[in-house]
């Protein structure tokens, strides 16, 4: 195939190919290496990969702590209004009860 494109369009296509070649020479440089991560079955590759996968959901809980919505004021604020309205009825309750018993002596 590479002879075919050079010999097709001459020398600009040789131009393009050669960049052709340089961006794949670049982006083979960013490949990651798996050799450190052998695939064979034997128990020091799975705990290998054990400790990977155990560091990378540590990573997963991290972040989905620090992500976690905050509890806003306003639950504070709703049971505190909530506490002060039944502590107001039972007050009124109250001096409405005292004062039925007042008017009855």
């Amino acid at each position: 195939m590479l002879l075919l494109i050079v010999s097709k369009a001459g020398a600009r296509n040789t131009e393009y190919l050669s960049s052709w070649l340089l961006i794949k020479d670049i982006m083979n440089k960013h490949i990651p290496d798996f050799s450190g991560f052998p695939t064979d079955n034997s128990s020091t590759t799975n705990l290998r990969y054990d400790i990977v996968a155990s560091k990378f959901m540590t990573g997963v809980r991290n972040h989905d702590r620090r992500a976690a919505p905050v509890q806003s004021s306003g639950v504070v604020l709703y049971v505190l209004g909530a506490v002060l309205e039944l502590a107001l009825a039972v007050l009124m309750t109250v001096f409405v009860g005292l004062h039925w018993i007042w008017k009855r002596l």
